[in-house]
């Protein structure tokens, strides 16, 4: 099964969660936290312009530009704007499980490193 670009970053959209879940239990260091908000907002970003060129609908390069520092925001309108009602539910669907998949590598990162002592 070959996977393609938008599931492939869709992927790493839910692997970033997870480091960024272990990377709170294991650094406070400024430059990787900035370097993980970054691969983040690239890869949310990159997968809104796959996602439109699938749908026939290509961005430009400063919508690109502004999706990538207000992805926050831009995201959910987005996915609204092209999918209408259902646009919500994937918005809502998607923060419920990257925050799962944060959580649970928070939790299992802790149980890794510091065991049964860490509850």
């Amino acid at each position: 099964m070959r996977l393609d670009t938008h599931r492939m970053l869709l992927v790493g959209i839910y692997a970033c969660a997870a480091f960024w879940g272990a990377v709170q239990v294991l650094s406070s260091n400024t430059l990787v936290i900035l370097l993980g908000s970054v691969l983040f907002a690239l890869l949310v970003t990159g997968w809104c312009v796959v996602d439109a060129r699938k749908l026939g609908k290509p961005m430009l390069p400063v919508v690109q530009m502004i999706m990538f520092f207000t992805w926050p925001i831009a995201v959910p309108i987005y996915l609204i704007w092209t999918r209408g009602f259902r646009g919500l539910g994937y918005t809502l669907l998607h923060a419920a499980g990257l925050y799962a998949v944060m959580a649970a590598a928070v939790v299992l990162t802790l149980y890794a490193f510091y065991g049964s002592a860490a509850f």
